[in-house]
C-alpha cells in the first residue's frame, strides 16, 4: 500500500488507517468500563453521574482506555496491514456529521426525533439523575445509555430547557457515529475474513470496502436509525468485533484477545441478551486454549477477568430474567424489516465459505458466530409461539445480515475475480472497465445515501417545530401537545417526560385521540397544553376540563422556523 515504508515500519498515514480500524474494539472497552463503573457504583451506594467532577475524570478514564486499545493495535501493526478502503464509508458518516453541525439543531436531529430514539433519550435523562446504573425501577439494558450518560455528566447538564437541547444534540451525533462504528466494524471483520480465506492485502481491502458501503444503504442505516434502534447497532458492532478477534487471534495476542470477548459480553449483556450464545462462543474459542495451555500469569489474569465480568452481568441478566422474561419477546413492537435478499445471499455465501475452507477453525467458527443470531431468532419465535417477522425475531435476523455481508462481499469479490481471468483478452479487459464503472456508481449511491436523514426522508416529525416547542418557557408544565400534526404532537408529548425523570411513569407512547388527551388533562393537578393555536381554541378543543392552561408557542415555529 502506498505510504508503507520498505523497512517494515508503518508510516505515519499507515499508523493512523490502523487506529481508526480499531475504533469498534476501542468503543467495546469504553462501553464495558463505563458499565463496569456504573455497576460498582449502584452497589457502592454512590452516584459519580451526579457529580460533574466525578463525571469529567471517569470521561478522561474512558478516553485513556479507548486511546491505550488503539495504542496498543498500532504497535501490534506491521506494514502491509492497513486497510485504508474500508475506512472510507466511516470517514463519510463523521463528514455528514460534522456538516450537519451548520444546520440548526431541529434540522440536524430531525431524523433522531422518532421511534425509539426519544425512550432511548429519556433512559439518559434518568440515569443521570439516578447517577448511577441501576435496574430496580428500570429493567431496560444500558450499556450504551450509561456511556452517554457519563458523556453528558461531564457537561453539566441540567434538567431544563437548555439541558433537553443539549441532550438532543450529544445523543442524536452520538448514534449517528454509533452506525459509522458499525460501518467500520464489519468492514474489518470482512478484511480479516478475506485474508484468512487467502485473499491478498488489496482484495481483502475492496471487500471490506464493499461490505462497510453496504452499511450505508437504507437496509441497515436508514430503517434502523429511523426507528431508533440504537442497541441493535451497539450487538452488531460487539458480534463484529468478537468474530474478527476469532479470526485474527495467535498464541501472543490470545489473552488480549480473551479480554477484549469479556468486554463485549459485559456490554452485550447490558445490551442485547439474546446476542449471548454468539458472543460466548467466541469467548470460549478464544479463551480455551489459554485455559488448557497457559502460563499461571496469563490464566490468572483469564480468571479473575472472566470472573469480574460475570459478576457485572448479573444485574442486567436479573433484570431481563426476572422483571421482564422470555414472554416478553411476543410483545408487538414496530415492524423491524429484515432484508432478506441480503439475509438470503449472506447466508449461501456463508455455506460457501464453509465448503471451500472446512479445515479453518477460526474461518468455521466466524461463520458459527454469523449465523447464531439468526438461529437465536428462529428458536425464540417457536418458543414463544410467534412469527419470525416480530419484532424480536426479525431484530436478531437483522444480525446476521449485517454479519453475513463480510462472506457475501469476498465471494462476490472472488466470483468477479474468477469471471474477469477465464474470460478471452478483450472480453476481459471490458468485464473489468464495466465492473470498474458500477463499483464506483454502487460506492457513490451508498455514499450519497445517508444525506436523505437531513432532506426528510427518515424523519416522523417536523424537527424545528418540536424542538422549539418542548423547550419553550413554562413547556415542563404541560401534559398535552398540540401542535396541529399528529407525529408532532406524539413525539412531543412523549419528551415533556424528560422535565419529570426521575419518575418512572411515562405518558402513553402511542398517538392520543382529544378523548385520551383529556383523560391526561383530568388527571393533572393544573390541565395545561402546549400549542402554538390561540387560547380560544385551546380551551374550544379541550372544553373536557373546566378551565385550561396554555403554553403558547411563536407562530413563526408553526411555519417551520428554528433557533439554532
Amino acid at each position: 500500500m502506498a505510504g508503507e515504508r520498505r523497512d517494515g515500519q508503518l508510516s505515519v498515514v499507515a499508523r493512523l488507517v490502523v487506529g481508526v480500524a480499531a475504533l469498534p474494539t476501542a468503543f467495546i472497552a469504553a462501553t464495558a468500563t463505563a458499565t463496569v463503573i456504573g455497576v460498582a457504583a449502584r452497589q457502592s451506594g454512590v452516584r459519580p453521574w451526579d457529580s460533574l467532577a466525578a463525571s469529567r475524570v471517569i470521561v478522561v478514564l474512558l478516553v485513556v482506555v479507548a486511546g491505550s486499545v488503539v495504542g496498543a493495535a498500532v504497535k501490534r501493526a506491521a506494514a502491509g496491514s492497513s486497510a485504508w478502503r474500508m475506512t472510507l464509508p466511516f470517514v463519510a458518516l463523521l463528514g455528514y456529521a460534522v456538516v450537519g453541525r451548520f444546520l440548526s439543531l431541529g434540522h440536524r436531529a430531525e431524523w433522531f426525533l422518532g421511534g425509539d430514539h426519544v425512550r432511548h433519550l429519556l433512559f439518559v435523562a434518568e440515569e443521570r439523575v439516578v447517577g448511577n446504573l441501576d435496574y430496580s425501577t428500570q429493567p431496560y439494558p444500558r450499556a450504551w445509555h450509561t456511556l452517554v450518560t457519563i458523556i453528558w455528566s461531564a457537561t453539566g447538564p441540567r434538567t431544563d430547557a437548555a439541558g433537553l437541547r443539549s441532550l438532543i444534540d450529544l445523543m442524536s451525533t452520538a448514534t449517528w457515529c454509533l452506525a459509522a462504528v458499525l460501518s467500520l466494524a464489519t468492514g474489518a471483520l470482512t478484511v480479516a475474513l478475506a485474508q484468512r480465506c487467502g485473499a491478498t492485502s488489496r482484495q481483502a481491502d475492496l471487500a471490506g470496502l464493499a461490505a462497510a458501503s453496504v452499511m450505508l444503504l437504507n437496509p441497515f442505516l436508514g430503517n434502523y436509525q429511523a426507528l431508533g434502534f440504537e442497541t441493535s447497532y451497539v450487538g452488531a458492532i460487539v458480534l463484529a468485533v468478537v468474530a474478527r478477534e476469532v479470526l485474527v487471534v495467535d498464541d501472543a495476542s490470545r489473552v488480549r484477545a480473551a479480554l477484549v470477548c469479556i468486554a463485549a459480553l459485559i456490554v452485550c449483556a447490558h445490551s442485547w441478551q439474546l446476542l449471548l450464545p454468539a458472543t460466548g462462543l467466541a469467548f470460549l474459542v478464544v479463551a480455551w486454549p489459554v485455559a488448557r495451555r497457559g502460563g499461571a500469569r496469563d490464566r490468572l489474569v483469564l480468571s479473575v477477568a472472566a470472573l469480574c465480568g460475570a459478576v457485572v452481568t448479573v444485574p442486567a441478566l436479573l433484570a431481563v430474567f426476572t422483571a421482564v422474561g422470555v414472554e416478553h419477546a411476543s410483545d408487538a413492537g414496530v415492524v423491524a424489516p429484515v432484508p432478506w435478499a441480503l439475509l438470503g445471499a449472506g447466508l449461501l455465501a456463508t455455506g460457501f465459505v464453509a465448503l471451500r475452507r472446512p479445515r479453518s477453525a477460526p474461518v468455521a467458527i466466524a461463520l458459527v458466530v454469523t449465523v447464531l443470531p439468526g438461529l437465536t431468532g428462529a428458536w425464540l419465535a417457536f418458543r414463544v409461539g410467534i412469527p419470525v417477522t416480530d419484532y424480536y425475531p426479525s431484530k436478531l435476523l437483522w444480525h446476521t445480515a449485517v454479519l453475513g455481508l463480510s462472506p457475501l462481499a469476498f465471494v462476490c469479490g472472488r466470483g468477479w475475480a474468477h469471471l474477469a481471468r477465464r474470460a478471452p483478452g478483450g472480453s476481459a479487459r471490458i468485464l473489468r472497465g464495466a465492473g470498474a464503472v458500477v463499483a464506483c456508481l454502487a460506492l457513490a449511491y451508498a455514499l450519497i445515501s445517508p444525506a436523505l436523514a437531513f432532506m426528510g426522508a427518515w424523519s416522523s416529525v417536523r424537527g424545528p417545530v418540536v424542538v422549539d416547542a418542548i423547550t419553550s418557557p413554562g413547556a415542563d408544565n404541560a401534559q398535552v401537545v398540540w401542535l396541529g400534526d399528529l407525529g408532532d404532537d406524539t413525539i412531543g408529548r412523549i419528551l415533556l417526560d424528560f422535565y419529570r425523570v426521575p419518575d418512572p411513569r411515562r405518558t402513553l407512547q402511542s398517538p392520543l385521540d382529544v378523548a385520551e388527551e383529556c383523560t391526561l388533562l383530568r388527571a393533572a393537578d393544573r390541565p395545561t397544553v402546549l400549542s402554538n393555536r390561540t387560547s380560544a381554541e385551546v380551551q374550544s378543543r379541550y372544553g373536557c376540563v373546566p378551565t385550561v392552561e396554555r403554553v403558547p408557542v411563536a407562530d413563526a415555529l408553526a411555519g417551520g422556523g428554528a433557533t439554532s
